[in-house]
């Protein structure tokens, strides 16, 4: 698996979890896109097969980390 499909899989994943309903600091696409780069269409642009930077990728997987560990989750848990 390629490094951008595992970060696509890594996103989607992600907001599975950050986008329910009943999380307390619920994330969309758009929102984690704004908070990472203040594009609403990051996500959406990634999941096309658009390539980011090196910093856009350091930046979002650190406001995932954050948020994980807001929330109470700890990367690789088994939340179901």
């Amino acid at each position: 698996m390629s490094l951008k499909s595992q970060l696509v899989k890594d996103v989607n994943d992600f907001l599975k979890v950050a986008g329910r309903p009943s999380q307390k600091d619920r994330l969309t696409a758009t929102k984690l896109g704004l908070r990472v780069t203040g594009n609403p269409n990051l996500i959406f642009r990634l999941r096309n097969g658009k390539d980011i930077h090196l910093n856009t990728y350091d930046k979002l997987l650190g406001e995932m980390e954050r948020w994980y560990s807001r929330n109470g989750y700890y990367r690789g848990e088994d939340d179901e």
